[in-house]
């Protein structure tokens, strides 16, 4: 407790509150600053908010053991590390073929944008 105060953090308000109990003098809390800042050459400092149940050296362990594996990335797998192997595996001189080759998808894209269309049933169009 200073100075009568719960907490140790000092504003302005609570400065001038000071001043006057220690002096009799009443300053208004934007003279204060002035005073403070210009006279007496002080800055502005805020505390660090750090939580009263940090515990360092369970932070530290943490940095040194798990952040260099979580900054690294997870390793590649299932389907885009087998994409890329069966890419490398692939006959050079042609695309690989990993599945049968499709129809023209020209006639479904036009049936698919044609259906709902103005509220109205799904139809094929000509």
């Amino acid at each position: 407790m200073a100075n009568g105060f719960d907490a140790d953090l000092w504003t302005l308000e609570r400065v001038a509150v000071v001043i006057t109990q220690l002096t009799g003098v009443r300053y208004h809390p934007g003279h204060v600053w002035v005073i403070l800042r210009q006279r007496l050459g002080w800055s502005l400092q805020r505390p660090e908010r750090r939580a009263s149940e940090r515990d360092e050296e369970a932070i530290q362990r943490w940095v040194q053991q798990q952040w260099p594996r979580i900054k690294r990335g997870r390793r590649r797998i299932g389907l885009a590390c087998l994409v890329r192997r069966i890419g490398r595996l692939a006959d050079p001189t042609g695309a690989p073929h990993l599945v049968a080759p499709r129809r023209h998808a020209g006639a479904a894209a036009s049936v698919r944008l044609e259906e709902g269309l103005h509220g109205r049933r799904p139809g094929l169009s000509n």
